[in-house]
């Protein structure tokens, strides 16, 4: 196990992106919210992360905190409505909990997979509950689209240049792989 494995590493502007992302989730109308949420999803580089007491908070999950406190803060929840595929998601995920744990027999299994049914559980019920009509679905879909385009034009310019446009965020220092 490497050092770096048990540290925070949030460069400044990722924390900022992130405020400013977890501010416009919690203040813009609900149709709107996701769009900040993918854009600092997809282009805040993984390895950025807060540790508390050994559990691993990555970006997308801190993220993921401002939705849940969005959703619980403004009642979006009022009307979810369960159905059969609900269940049998819920049901998945307790059964990779257990399952996983008892197969790994150790508590850094435990952790590892409860915070990966988090990540799910957690972008599951943010497009059950956020994406309710067409034109919401609408919205996620140019949005990934837009971000498709941006994340385009990176990789045209880390082929061109051969250097990894984020990498001035990252935890390990090296070229693009291209």
């Amino acid at each position: 196990m490497s050092p770096i494995n048990d540290q925070t590493f949030i460069h400044p502007l990722v924390f900022f992106v992130m405020l400013s992302a977890g501010s416009l989730i919690l203040c813009l109308p609900r149709k709107y919210a996701i769009i900040p949420f993918l854009f600092a999803a997809i282009l805040i580089p993984v390895q950025q992360r807060l540790v508390i007491m050994g559990l691993d908070f990555y970006s997308f999950r801190l993220l993921l905190l401002f939705v849940i406190i969005r959703i619980i803060k403004k009642g979006e929840y009022r009307n979810f409505q369960l159905n059969t595929l609900d269940i049998l998601f819920f049901a998945w995920a307790f059964a990779s909990i257990i399952t996983y744990t008892l197969l790994c027999k150790s508590a850094g299994a435990l952790a590892n997979v409860t915070g990966q049914t988090f990540d799910a559980l957690g972008l599951y019920l943010l497009a059950r509950i956020w994406l309710q009509n067409i034109e919401e679905i609408h919205i996620a879909i140019r949005s990934l689209l837009s971000l498709a385009i941006v994340l385009g034009a990176i990789l045209a310019l880390e082929y061109v240049y051969n250097k990894n446009l984020f990498m001035f965020l990252a935890v390990f220092r090296n070229i693009a792989w291209i």
